[in-house]
């Protein structure tokens, strides 16, 4: 995947350090996962049963405990945010 910056698109350089910016985490965001990526296909490869049977068992955790999930981190960012916004009022 390709991606180009116009600079007719650009009104200044902010927008283009911001689009730059973002292009760069997205980037890091993308390679830092590759490292996870590349071990879990190696396994794969060299244990495919036990590998697979892994996978399985993996996909109906995730299948069971998924809302369970959704609701754990939606409470633990809903704690972070309103101490973080208690503190900001407090100083």
């Amino acid at each position: 995947m390709a991606t180009r910056i116009e600079m007719s698109n650009c009104s200044d350089m902010r927008g283009l350090s911001g689009s730059v910016s973002t292009v760069s985490r997205r980037i890091r965001l993308v390679g830092g996962s590759g490292g996870l990526r590349a071990g879990l296909e190696i396994y794969a490869a060299f244990r495919t049963g036990r590998s697979q049977a892994f996978l399985a068992r993996f996909r109906t955790w995730i299948d069971v405990h998924t809302d369970q999930v959704i609701i754990a981190g939606s409470l633990i960012l809903g704690f972070w945010l309103i101490g973080k916004s208690i503190y900001l009022i407090v100083t």
